[in-house]
């Protein structure tokens, strides 16, 4: 009977490790995704120019580019990633 208590109280204790981790895992998982927008940043490759003409800054695109290698942020790193796609697709990219 002692060996059947030690059993239960080690896999009652294990139940709880592990439910511990697993949601220290699901919080750890929500707060890498969080993030802002794009337009937030200092490098939003979009400015108006002395016209209110729209116009894209290809110098503020590679200063996001390479802060996004350096540092994590889903959310405005997929903005930027749409960003460039659309740009390529109207004919505006390398070549």
């Amino acid at each position: 009977m002692d060996m059947f208590l030690e059993l239960v109280v080690n896999v009652l204790a294990s139940a709880i490790l592990l439910g511990f981790g697993y949601l220290y895992g699901q919080y750890r998982e929500r707060r890498l995704h969080l993030g802002k927008n794009l337009e937030e940043y200092e490098f939003y490759p979009f400015e108006l120019d002395e016209k209110k003409n729209l116009f894209f800054d290809m110098e503020m695109f590679n200063t996001g580019i390479s802060h996004f290698l350096r540092q994590r942020d889903n959310i405005a790193a997929w903005q930027l990633i749409l960003i460039s796609r659309c740009h390529d697709q109207n004919g505006y990219g390398p070549g």
